[in-house]
């Protein structure tokens, strides 16, 4: 008994420690502008299938800083966890970045709300054009830990403009995860321990 209970907490917490805590992060279902099921903000974006799969296209408007994306807000987190965020992005050679970049964030916040980590209160990495194949989706990650005090994380992606005039073109993004590192860590050491307990 002792031995599948032990065989099922695992299982359970390495379901958990994997789980993507995105929803929609392959933008299917509704098409169109300014919509994405499932994400919290939409401005200057929206979900086509051109690529030949649906994914949202996010673009300027123009002018420096101008930027078009989607944000999902709100998940729950634990200072100290390490979150890893992966997303797929293409430059569309019909409409390539100019004087922009792919801008991916997370933001950690405390009970108040309040932005905990870096300038902008984000922990993010920018791709720009010349990273970037044009019409080949590249996979791009990387890996923050929250800050001491953190309740919740933010997600943002967008087209961002980056000189002045500059702002063009568009980008598009697919395939978003946020997957919460150390729980298996902490979920089989609270198991075990509860086992122990148990003799």
């Amino acid at each position: 008994m002792r031995r599948l209970l032990t065989i099922l907490l695992i299982l359970s917490v390495a379901s958990i420690s994997n789980a993507n805590l995105i929803s929609n992060g392959g933008f299917d279902g509704s098409t169109g502008m300014y919509t994405a099921d499932g994400w919290d903000t939409v401005w200057n974006a929206g979900v086509w299938a051109d690529t030949g799969q649906n994914a949202l296209k996010a673009w300027g408007d123009g002018a420096q800083w101008g930027n078009g994306g989607a944000n999902q807000l709100g998940f729950a987190m634990y200072a100290g966890t390490t979150v890893s965020l992966s997303v797929d992005i293409l430059d569309p050679s019909a409409e390539p970045m100019t004087g922009a970049e792919a801008h991916l964030a997370l933001t950690f916040k405390d009970s108040g709300g309040n932005a905990l980590n870096g300038t902008w209160g984000t922990a993010y990495v920018n791709v720009g054009s010349g990273t970037l194949t044009p019409d080949t989706w590249t996979n791009f990650s990387f890996s923050a830990v929250a800050p001491a005090g953190t309740v919740s994380v933010d997600l943002q992606l967008e087209f961002q403009g980056t000189s002045a005039g500059g702002g063009g073109g568009a980008v598009w993004f697919d395939n978003v995860g946020i997957i919460p590192e150390p729980m298996t860590v902490a979920l089989l050491g609270l198991g075990g321990l509860l086992l122990r307990r148990r003799k």
